[in-house]
């Protein structure tokens, strides 16, 4: 929600994707993260429904595993795309 504001306030200046790098990696991260995180979420929606079901046990939780390791992969990049922002920025 507060990337949409922003957004809205850059666009409001004319600040495009075209004029500057600033505006295009803006733009462009904000973007993918938007991409990713609703991308995860309908997956995990789909398995807490099945947990609430009663569809895992102790033993068989394939989907939460598999949830688990997105939003872990998802973390790491992220660690690594702002060391690197952080190292040459």
């Amino acid at each position: 929600v507060s990337q949409t504001v922003n957004w809205i306030y850059l666009l409001a200046l004319h600040m495009t994707d075209t004029p500057n790098l600033y505006a295009f990696t803006f733009y462009t991260l904000t973007g993918l993260h938007a991409l990713h995180v609703l991308g995860g979420l309908v997956p995990l929606g789909v398995v807490t429904a099945r947990a609430y079901a009663g569809r895992y046990s102790s033993e068989y939780h394939p989907g939460v595993i598999y949830c688990s390791m997105y939003w872990h992969f998802l973390d790491v990049v992220w660690l690594v795309m702002f060391a690197l922002m952080f190292l040459f920025a």
